[in-house]
């Protein structure tokens, strides 16, 4: 999981850093794009806790069990807050259909 962990935060810095440099013709789909990307990597995160035998106790346990604390300190802070309250989430087993916060 951790080569796939650090895969993936490698192509979200490139869609990031794409979408900090994009024109307003471009904006929209490249927002979209990362959007999309950002939770396809936060489902397969959830995932992968799911079929843990033993589940992590804490957001430090989760990222040092996952190998990704490195990977994850090359996000921009506000990525990486984003992200750390996703597997707060996937931690305390909330799915965003179940938190009515997301309706």
């Amino acid at each position: 999981m951790e080569e796939v962990v650090k895969d993936r935060v490698s192509q979200l810095l490139e869609q990031w850093n794409r979408l900090q440099t994009a024109d307003l013709e471009s904006l929209e789909d490249d927002s979209l794009r990362f959007g999309a990307a950002f939770y396809d990597f936060v489902d397969e995160v959830r995932q992968y806790f799911e079929v843990m035998s033993e589940k992590p106790e804490s957001l430090d346990d989760a990222l040092e069990r996952l190998g990704i604390r490195e990977a994850l300190s090359r996000l921009p802070e506000p990525l990486s807050l984003h992200f750390a309250n996703e597997l707060s989430y996937i931690l305390d087993g909330i799915t965003p259909m179940e938190d009515a916060t997301w309706a």
